[in-house]
């Protein structure tokens, strides 16, 4: 491309949106690149020699190029990752502790099922008992009671 017409280019650049413009300005240089189609060259000559000067430049370059935005750009970014991070931490040790009370609830239901069980089978052992003593009572007061009892229970 000639030099006139990149100078037009830039100019051309400069007073578009104000995201362009500024995009521009913030470049130490403005590198042009021949992109025209099959149309336009059929033979693509002119984007092959404009790809190999870039790629020359581009090898002769010794800094690297940092954009001014970058580090303000960076430090968002970083405080979003830093926040994110955290609050993935945070999640973790909620989904740890929900599962940790899952498992206590376990554990307590399993100890109350067998308290429940204990207390049945005590219950059934005192009225066992109650029925023994009191079984064991009415005999010492009125002896053959429960034999009359059965008895007159079988006639009817």
């Amino acid at each position: 491309m000639k030099p006139e017409k990149c100078e037009e280019d830039i100019e051309r650049m400069l007073s578009e949106n104000g995201e362009l413009q500024q995009m521009v300005s913030s470049c130490n240089r403005v590198i042009h690149v021949n992109n025209l189609t099959m149309e336009e060259d059929s033979q693509l000559i002119g984007r092959t020699n404009s790809r190999m000067k870039l790629m020359l430049h581009l090898r002769g370059c010794t800094t690297t190029y940092r954009p001014m935005e970058l580090d303000r750009l960076n430090e968002r970014i970083s405080g979003y990752l830093t926040e994110k991070q955290q609050l993935e931490t945070r999640l973790k040790e909620i989904e740890v502790r929900m599962a940790e009370k899952d498992k206590l609830n376990e554990q307590l239901l399993t100890k109350l099922i067998a308290e429940k069980e204990r207390s049945e089978k005590r219950i059934s052992q005192l009225k066992a008992t109650v029925a023994a003593t009191t079984s064991r009572q009415v005999e010492e007061k009125a002896p053959g009671l429960f034999a009359r009892m059965r008895e007159s229970c079988s006639i009817i």
